[in-house]
C-alpha cells in the first residue's frame, strides 16, 4: 500500500501510524476510468448479441 501511494507511514516513538494518502486513489480512479469506455462497449455488443439469439 506505502509503495503504490496509498498510505503514508509516520514512526511515532514506538508506533507506526498509517495515513490514507487521497492522491494515490485519484490516480487508480484515473487508470480505472481509461477502461470503461472499452467495458461499456464489450458489455453493450454482448447484450446485443444475447438479445439477437432471442
Amino acid at each position: 500500500m506505502y509503495a503504490a501511494g496509498f498510505i503514508s507511514i509516520e514512526d511515532i516513538g514506538r508506533e507506526r501510524v498509517c495515513i490514507l494518502n487521497q492522491d494515490g486513489f485519484t490516480h487508480l480512479q484515473e487508470w480505472i476510468s481509461n477502461f470503461d469506455g472499452f467495458w461499456k462497449t464489450k458489455l453493450k455488443n454482448l447484450e446485443t448479441l444475447l438479445n439477437k439469439k432471442k
